[in-house]
Formats: C-alpha cells, sequence, structure tokens
C-alpha cells in the first residue's frame, strides 16, 4: 500500500495469504468520505478516521476467518466482519443508529480473490467484493475483471471514469451491506489480482491498467522491481492511496511468467495512440495560435486606444500620440514651445477646452464686455475647468 499523504492513508495494508492448497489476495479501501468521522477503537489511543479503522478492522477479519477451518463464503465472510466490528469497535451502539447513505458507520470497500485447488491443473477462484475495489483474473488468453462495482446507477468501468457513480454497497459496521460472490474455474497458469481504485480510477480507459501491467512486466528484472515499477507508473497519475495485492499461480519462476503474460504486440494500442498523438500535436498547435493571436490583440490595442480613450483618459491619449511610431522630433518641440507660450501658463488645453473662435477674439477687442468675457476665459483655463464663455451677437 502506498500512502498518497504518509501517515493519512485510508487503505489497510494489502491481504496476502497462502498455503500448500489455498491462496488469498485482497485490498481494503476507508471510504473517507462518509467516514470522516473520528473512530473510536478499543484498547487503541491512537486517533484516527473511522474510514482508516474500517479497513484495518474488516482485512483482520478476513485474515483470521482464512486461519480458521471454517468454508469461506459471502456470509461467512460478512458474519466474521461483523463479529470483528463487534469486538472492536468502542461506542458502537451509538454508530448503528446512523441512518444517512452518506454518512455510513465505519465504512470500507473489500475486494478478496481465494484460490483453491481442484486438481493438478484446475483451480476453482472465488472472487469476494463490496463497493467499487475490484478483483482480476489475468491470463494466457486475457485480462478479466471478476467482480462489479457496486454503483448506484450501474455505470461500466468506461461510463464510471467519466461521470464517477455513488456507491449503493459497502462494509459499514451497522451491518446493512452484502458481501458478492462470483465463482470460476482456471487452468494453470494464471494471476490473480485485486486492487483499490487509486490502481485504476485515475486511467484514460480500463484497459490502460493491464498495460501498465504488461509494459512493466515487460522491464523488471524480478518480482520486486515490477512491484516497484507498477508503483512508480500508477503513482505518476493517481490522486489516491494505491493498494494492490497479486498471486502468480502454475508458473515456475519469474522468467516463465515474462514469457508468457508480456508478449505486447500492441493491438488496439497503436490506433489510440496515434490518435493520443494527433490530440497532444493539436493542443500544442492550439496554444501557439493562442499565443500569436494575444500578441496581435494586445499591439492593435495599443493603437486603437489613442483615439478610443481621447475623451476619459486625454493626458495618456496624448501621450501616447507623441510617442507614436513616425512622430518627428521637431514637431514635438514645436507644441512644446507653442504650450509654454501660452496665456494660461504651462499647462496644455485640450480641444473641448478651447473653444473662442478667431472672430470672437476680434469681437474682444471692440468692447469692454467682451474684453470681460475673455478674461472670464482665461481664468476658466487656468483653473482647467470643462467650462467656455463664448460671445455672440
Amino acid at each position: 500500500m502506498v500512502e498518497k499523504k504518509d501517515g493519512f492513508g485510508e487503505d489497510s495494508e494489502p491481504l496476502s495469504f497462502h498455503t500448500d492448497d489455498r491462496y488469498a489476495v485482497g485490498v481494503f479501501d476507508g471510504m473517507g468520505g462518509s467516514g470522516a468521522s473520528k473512530g473510536a477503537i478499543k484498547d487503541i489511543e491512537e486517533e484516527h478516521s473511522q474510514a482508516y479503522f474500517a479497513s484495518r478492522l474488516a482485512k483482520d477479519a478476513v485474515s483470521h476467518l482464512l486461519e480458521s477451518t471454517e468454508d469461506v463464503t459471502s456470509e461467512s465472510l460478512k458474519n466474521a466482519i461483523m463479529q470483528h466490528f463487534k469486538e472492536k469497535i468502542a461506542g458502537q451502539e451509538i454508530a448503528s443508529r446512523l441512518r444517512s447513505n452518506l454518512l455510513r458507520p465505519y465504512p470500507t470497500t473489500m475486494a478478496f480473490v481465494l484460490v483453491e485447488t481442484g486438481s493438478e491443473t484446475d483451480y476453482s477462484i472465488k472472487s469476494f467484493w463490496a463497493g467499487d475495489s475490484r478483483n482480476y483474473l489475468w491470463t494466457e488468453t486475457g485480462f478479466y475483471q471478476i467482480s462489479n462495482d457496486d454503483l448506484r446507477d450501474n455505470r461500466d468501468p468506461y461510463e464510471n471514469l467519466k461521470n464517477d457513480d455513488v456507491l449503493s454497497n459497502c462494509i459499514t459496521s451497522n451491518g446493512r451491506f452484502e458481501v458478492n460472490e462470483l465463482c470460476i474455474k482456471q487452468h494453470v497458469p494464471f494471476i490473480v489480482l485485486s486492487a483499490t481504485d487509486g490502481c485504476f480510477g485515475y486511467l484514460k480507459a480500463p484497459m490502460y491498467f493491464e498495460r501498465i501491467l504488461k509494459d512493466t512486466l515487460k522491464e523488471a528484472d524480478d518480482e520486486k522491481d515490477w512491484g516497484k515499477r507498477i508503483v512508480e507508473s500508477i503513482q505518476s497519475v493517481a490522486a489516491d492511496d494505491i493498494s494492490l495485492a497479486l498471486r502468480a499461480v502454475g508458473f515456475d519462476n519469474f522468467n516463465e511468467l515474462k514469457e508468457r503474460f508480456c508478449g505486447y504486440e500492441g493491438g488496439p494500442f497503436k490506433d489510440i495512440d496515434g490518435a493520443f498523438e494527433d490530440v497532444k500535436n493539436a493542443e500544442h498547435e492550439l496554444i501557439d495560435a493562442s499565443r500569436k493571436y494575444e500578441e496581435k490583440l494586445i499591439s492593435y490595442w495599443q493603437q486603437y486606444k489613442v483615439k478610443y480613450m481621447k475623451y476619459v483618459l486625454p493626458e495618456e491619449a496624448n501621450c501616447a500620440v507623441q510617442h507614436s511610431p513616425g512622430r518627428s522630433d521637431s514637431k514635438h518641440e514645436e507644441e512644446t514651445v507653442s504650450e509654454n507660450n501660452d496665456d494660461a501658463g504651462p499647462t496644455s488645453l485640450t480641444d473641448s477646452e478651447y473653444v473662442t473662435s478667431e472672430n470672437t477674439k476680434n469681437k474682444e477687442e471692440g468692447c469692454g464686455c467682451c474684453k470681460i468675457i475673455s478674461l472670464l476665459n482665461k481664468v476658466l483655463r487656468i483653473f482647467r475647468l470643462n467650462v467656455s464663455v463664448s460671445f455672440r451677437e
């Protein structure tokens, strides 16, 4: 098990069990959303969520059942889990009164595979599950999911990747759950494995999980190296805890397993990979086109705003005009001299502030009334008031 955040993983350690005639693997994923409340376990002072404790208690219950002489069935599994919860959870009588599906007491998923010998070459494979953790069977003829996610809307694995469905069943301390069971007869060699949704829930499609297993097997030197490569590959895309348990049956050694199972020839992935490359190339082209568009947009705006902002931000517009390409220095100097010689002082006036015509000036020189108006206009300019007084006959 690999925790997404150290010390806060709600998956238990995977289950791995074997005797001369029995093999078992299993995973248990505590549901942190509905089981986020603080848990209380007898004789344990360490504080964790109910989901954290639930996955570990369920794993312990299954382990104890395997070690006993009792037959493992969906009914015996449920009874063993409920008995262990009752013995270990403090305040169980309070937790059991919760009714909301969103507030399940001590919730966890389970995916568990039991392999029992039949004849020398035939084995009985029993798949047990509750929730959306999965069991798989991998043979030389294909890779098979041998559990069916407990979902409210029964979406298939691909649909559920695109639109995450609500769980309709999982292990809880109140006993309102069912353990599903599927039995298969299989010739050796084969591989069984169990995985929590952190292993497959962040992939583009369900078949990518098989691809990860095959690609990492092809590159691995031994069992340990294979496990390391699987974890690294899944971690690169996952945003959850990762738990996976695997058992190979009917192989003499790791090299034989590689020879039989890593003969990956591409298959449908050749077309899928080609289409994905087209998508990536199109994305790069779109990014480049978007950048060029933004640059042109900004460049045109710098030119456009000179006129566009003339009346609301005149100083900015004038500054843009004065520094625009092609404007001569002599022209700029001529304007500066003109501004400094203005009767209103060094502050320049805009067209909207200066409305006195040449005819009005002539009239101002002819009568005392005009002189008064002329003086008033000058005063208004000094205080930069957007008002003007004109004389009309």
